[in-house]
């Protein structure tokens, strides 16, 4: 089958049966697609301007409906760049959510050792990091770039991981939430240090004086789905029968 490439972006047409358009994906696409084209191993799919008329309403018979691949076609037009594409009259928008069963999205430990095999000094220091110390890649993106927000998570995926916390200070904070763990199972998941993390760096915050309330009160610190309601637990923890309060919420 033909792989076409065109820059006339105007001889498609997307279709209402196909998942509404994640315009954040778009844009960091299309940042992508000006450094390397995304379609040529990934054409997208669109069936025939016959087929389409018969099928689509909103076909008049001018235009190619994008069946698959419609983040990939809005990016290439937003940075004008060249769209690889196929028609092919027999994948159909039927065949749209068993196409997508079949598909496994990259998760942060797949990109991690796609970037260590292909020997990223970063990305082998975070993987050597993260296995010294029993944490999954998305605690240590917490740990060692401050949060896994939208943009360092698009960072990391990309290929530019930055390392912003010294080895020194890592380290320290790792140790720290090593010992927590010995009390609280839970100590290394991403959402508890989140909130760690800004109990850690407050000022006048004393390690071990959290660790003496936590000796005899582990039991009392609850499980938690969000970095705030942490938070909450650990200024109960901390300034419990203490005079000298700190808060760590804002």
């Amino acid at each position: 089958m033909r792989i076409r490439k065109t820059t006339n972006f105007d001889q498609f047409i997307l279709i209402q049966e196909n998942r509404p358009v994640d315009w954040n994906r778009v844009e960091a696409m299309s940042e992508e697609m000006k450094k390397r084209n995304l379609t040529d191993g990934y054409p997208v799919i669109v069936n025939s301007k016959e087929a389409g008329k018969k099928k689509f309403g909103e076909c008049d018979g001018t235009k190619y409906p994008v069946i698959d691949g419609q983040h990939r076609y809005l990016a290439s037009h937003l940075s004008d760049t060249a769209m690889h594409f196929i028609v092919n009259d027999d994948f159909t928008i039927d065949h749209i959510p068993a196409a997508a069963a079949f598909q496994k999205s990259w998760q942060l430990g797949d990109y991690l050792h796609h970037y260590c095999e292909r020997g990223a000094s970063e990305y082998k220091a975070f993987a050597g990091y993260m296995d010294r110390n029993g944490f999954s890649p998305a605690t240590t993106l917490v740990v060692l770039c401050g949060d896994r927000n939208r943009h360092t998570s698009a960072s990391f995926k990309s290929g530019n991981l930055k390392i912003v916390k010294t080895w020194s200070d890592a380290n320290k904070f790792a140790d720290c939430v090593n010992e927590m763990h010995q009390y609280l199972p839970f100590a290394k998941h991403s959402r508890f240090v989140e909130a760690f993390l800004e109990v850690f760096n407050t000022d006048d915050y004393t390690h071990s004086k959290l660790m003496g309330k936590l000796d005899y009160m582990s039991g009392k610190f609850r499980r938690c789905a969000d970095r705030n309601s942490y938070l909450e637990e650990f200024e109960k923890l901390y300034n419990y029968n203490s005079h000298d309060k700190i808060y760590f919420k804002n």
